[in-house]
């Protein structure tokens, strides 16, 4: 069995534990992480709600176990070849919350160059922004997403960068992960965060969201996303 063969069943192996845990408990998720599901779907049932919470689980375990496999040296780290943000589309927010603001959505494009996309949103009300993209390539296998990002110069203490896919040209979007960004603003260079490993998908979008006044106000600053596989 190849290397990246091992990779695919663990994978599958990650989400079928975790579908097993979420028939027979509750799923508990980072506070920030639910706070937002809650938000974005305005009066979902219990059931409902738990469905929601045991896929974003999922994927939450996968990233983790694929962050340990990407830190252990001994082993081969499976990804080869690297994908840039080839299109910009356009912006996105929540269903529930207002527009935040995004400048310069183009700079994305490309490989990091030092040329920067501005998210920024502040509570009340709650406030989210992201920009859809399209990636140079297209594959029907998982990657891994990263980001480059830094703090902006309104930076408040939860400034949370977030990614989502979208597997059916933007009818549906799914977690990817979400990371706190500690760069500094007068960094000279972003800081490159691993967001998770992403299944198949046609577009992905990245921003931020400020829920409720603990995240309020964020502001980052994305050179741009990149994928490697």
């Amino acid at each position: 069995m190849s290397a990246y063969s091992k990779y695919i069943n663990s994978f599958v192996l990650s989400v079928s534990v975790v579908n097993v845990m979420a028939t027979n408990k509750k799923i508990v998720l980072p506070d920030l992480i639910e706070a937002e599901l809650i938000a974005t779907n305005p009066g979902i049932n219990a059931e409902k709600l738990e469905e929601l919470k045991a896929k974003v689980a999922e994927q939450l375990a996968i990233n983790k176990k694929r962050e340990a496999e990407l830190n252990d040296i001994s082993q081969p780290k499976l990804r080869l070849t690297t994908a840039f943000v080839s299109s910009y589309i356009g912006t996105y927010v929540f269903p529930g919350t207002s527009a935040g603001t995004l400048n310069n959505g183009t700079n994305l494009q490309g490989p990091p160059n030092g040329m920067y996309a501005d998210f920024y949103t502040a509570y009340p009300p709650a406030k989210s922004i992201f920009a859809i993209v399209t990636m140079t390539v297209s594959l029907n296998r998982a990657v891994d997403i990263y980001i480059y990002a830094k703090k902006g110069v309104n930076a408040g203490p939860a400034n949370y960068v977030k990614v989502y896919y979208s597997p059916d040209n933007m009818a549906n979007w799914h977690l990817v992960g979400q990371v706190l960004v500690t760069t500094a603003n007068n960094a000279a260079s972003p800081g490159k965060y691993l967001m998770g490993s992403a299944p198949p998908f046609t577009h992905l979008m990245v921003g931020t969201a400020s829920m409720d006044s603990t995240t309020s106000p964020s502001h980052i600053l994305v050179d741009t996303m990149v994928m490697e596989y």
